[in-house]
């Protein structure tokens, strides 16, 4: 299954607060990513194509544009038709200067 990216920036926050990610950095880009995440079920996977794709035993990957709906592209690091109905994942590029650099 690929997830597309909803990324989200720092909101110049860059001093550590005990709080959860999602109460620090509330601004997030207008529309979502073309880059995705893989989610592999065990029994599936065969091995990494690169951080954002991974091969399966059977050749596929699914998508969450509907059912049935697979990725072509040849990395499997995007999907340019981009859809955010289902599920997004919410990446946090920028945390705080000592989350970052640790």
């Amino acid at each position: 299954l690929t997830v597309n990216w909803m990324l989200f920036g720092s909101a110049n926050k860059t001093i550590y607060s005990p709080i959860p990610v999602t109460k620090r950095f509330q601004y997030r880009d207008e529309l979502p990513n073309g880059v995705v995440k893989s989610i592999v079920q065990a029994s599936d996977f065969y091995s990494m194509r690169n951080p954002h794709a991974a091969n399966t035993l059977y050749g596929y990957t699914r998508t969450t544009s509907f059912k049935g709906a697979t990725l072509g592209n040849e990395k499997g690091s995007s999907d340019p038709s981009v859809p955010s109905g289902t599920l997004l994942l919410y990446h946090y590029r920028y945390t705080s200067h000592k989350e970052y650099f640790f």
